[in-house]
């Protein structure tokens, strides 16, 4: 079976920034989910009335949570190894975050605005000490930028945080509300509720408990009048989830289901064909600690499996090679490749400008076309600097996977049999190719291989898609 551990922090009183209501009364929720409902086997608590912690016999932490506390805290206790690929580590933190020169920052009790970049406080910096427990799912719930009046800057949320899975309460340029009537944080106690269900419709993965907040957010906040003037809620849940493969993850073994355990061995089974071997054998690992029983043979099998396949495929590696960096995004002309191939001249790389998000509506509709639902997502995309004051962006598909085909009983007989396809994450034109575009690729790109026409479309004009082009 997996160890299950977890941090709550929550700060209502603050030196320098604005005081918080129910930021410790959520802290104090998720530590009691978690000691009472789910019995973790450790749960680290800091608040502002918290009591000491004691970690070992001789040695004891102040919970006040200020900066030297918290600090010294993630230092001292995560500087080796205590669990294991199995476990699970949660980091829930409720107060004020900020971001600033980029890096997103959780902020403690006792800091200062002027110094807000201490070492300690980046949230990238936790996630470092977090994933030193040698836990192989790390997940942080940061309910943070709360404010009730105007916002200096942005919140936290952009910043990516590798091999963890982070949800957050609202999107970096929204604010975190606290209401009343539910004293607590909107965010916080939607959590609760998603992680409280059992049986069908739980949340037991990251990908189900998403996909709940994702709606019950934004329907808390309408319910209790946190909506613009045109009645759409001001706070949508932000989950960052790296690599794309932890969406499958399950967050509490024992609600989850034989379907969640056999996604898990579909994503392992991936893995180990694409040779991730130490994906697979993580993957694989969490299987065995969802599984009723510790002997599933498939996941036994794998191990031995998964050693031998390693072994053979490190003795065949070819010579070294140096790969295409991500810095240099591949044109519409160039195909990636991991040989080191004389080019025919010299080539420019066309520059990005800088990775962003945008934001987007998605509707549910029924057959007499009434929209259902709506929901409010957010994509990362980059735009390419074609020259000539002219752009193409790029929007970013996450890897995942979905049924093609149809299921018994409907379609045709060419539609079947239904099956799952998985996809790797890939970068797609936001929209259709203009023949303004086309035309600046191909004139100010060196030719490669063969030669393409500049205006190939059979009526003209700069702004309409760009014809005959595959």
């Amino acid at each position: 079976m997996s160890r299950n551990w977890a941090i709550a922090i929550g700060i209502n009183q603050y030196d320098y920034f604005k005081d918080l209501r129910y930021a410790v009364q959520d802290a104090a929720a998720m530590r009691d989910f978690c000691c009472d409902e789910v019995q973790f086997e450790k749960v680290y608590y800091f608040a502002d009335d918290a009591e000491d912690l004691q970690l070992g016999r001789d040695k004891t932490f102040r919970a006040q949570p200020t900066s030297d506390n918290l600090e010294n805290f993630l230092f001292d206790r995560f500087e080796n190894k205590f669990l294991k690929p199995e476990d699970n580590l949660w980091f829930f933190f409720a107060g004020h975050g900020k971001q600033l020169n980029g890096r997103d920052y959780l902020v403690p009790s006792n800091a200062n605005p002027r110094k807000l970049e201490r070492p300690g406080l980046a949230v990238r910096n936790v996630t470092d000490r977090l994933r030193r427990s040698g836990a192989g799912n790390v997940v942080m719930f940061i309910d943070a930028c709360r404010s009730e009046g105007t916002r200096d800057g942005r919140g936290v949320g952009d910043e990516k945080q590798q091999g963890v899975v982070t949800m957050f309460s609202c999107r970096s340029h929204e604010s975190s509300y606290e209401v009343d009537e539910l004293r607590q944080g909107v965010f916080t106690y939607a959590l609760l509720q998603g992680l409280r269900i059992k049986g069908e419709g739980n949340c037991a993965t990251v990908e189900r408990l998403n996909q709940y907040l994702q709606v019950q957010v934004p329907n808390l906040c309408k319910a209790h009048g946190k909506v613009d003037e045109w009645g759409n809620a001001l706070q949508m849940p932000c989950t960052r989830i790296e690599p794309m493969s932890k969406s499958h993850l399950i967050l509490l073994t024992k609600q989850a289901n034989p379907t969640d355990v056999n996604t898990l061995k579909m994503d392992a089974q991936e893995a180990e064909l694409e040779n991730q071997f130490d994906l697979a054998m993580e993957l694989w690992t969490r299987v065995l600690a969802a599984s009723n029983s510790k002997l599933d043979p498939q996941a036994i099998n794998a191990f031995g499996r998964i050693a031998l396949k390693r072994e053979k495929f490190e003795q065949n590696l070819p010579p070294q090679t140096q790969p295409i960096t991500p810095s240099q995004p591949f044109t519409s002309r160039q195909s990636p490749t991991t040989e080191t191939t004389p080019p025919q001249r010299d080539i420019e790389f066309l520059p990005i400008i800088s990775n962003k998000t945008f934001s987007f509506e998605t509707v549910r509709i029924n057959k007499p076309w009434i929209v259902m639902k709506r929901d409010q997502r957010e994509a990362e995309y980059f735009p390419i600097d074609l020259g000539g004051s002219m752009t193409l962006d790029l929007v970013k598909i996450p890897a995942g996977s979905f049924m093609m085909g149809s299921p018994d009983g409907e379609g045709y007989s060419s539609e079947k049999p239904q099956n799952r396809v998985i996809l790797k994450e890939f970068w797609i034109g936001k929209y259709p190719v203009t023949q303004a575009q086309w035309k600046q690729v191909v004139t100010v790109l060196p030719k490669i291989g063969q030669h393409l026409k500049s205006d190939p479309s059979y009526f003209k004009k700069d702004n309409c898609p760009s014809l005959v082009v595959t």
